[in-house]
């Protein structure tokens, strides 16, 4: 089993109460492992963290590759 349909049913069976995260749609995509690297990059940098310590922790192995997720951390700030 692949890990992304293990992780989702996972959350299924916790009864995670976000039907869209399972959604599959043309303007939807399901849940996938990466997000949660994703979001702990994104909230780590709303926090403050350091893109040193947050590339310690994540692989990253470049600035430009946290460069995405800046404007979604200045909009988890507001």
């Amino acid at each position: 089993m692949a890990r992304a349909t293990e992780f989702r049913r996972n959350l299924e069976r916790a009864e995670l109460k976000r039907p869209q995260l399972f959604e599959l749609t043309e303007s939807r995509r399901h849940i996938v492992v990466h997000d949660l690297r994703a979001t702990f990059v994104t909230v780590s940098l709303a926090e403050g963290k350091s893109e040193a310590w947050i590339t310690d922790r994540t692989g990253h192995t470049s600035s430009t590759m946290l460069y995405k997720y800046k404007r979604a951390a200045r909009t988890h700030q507001q």
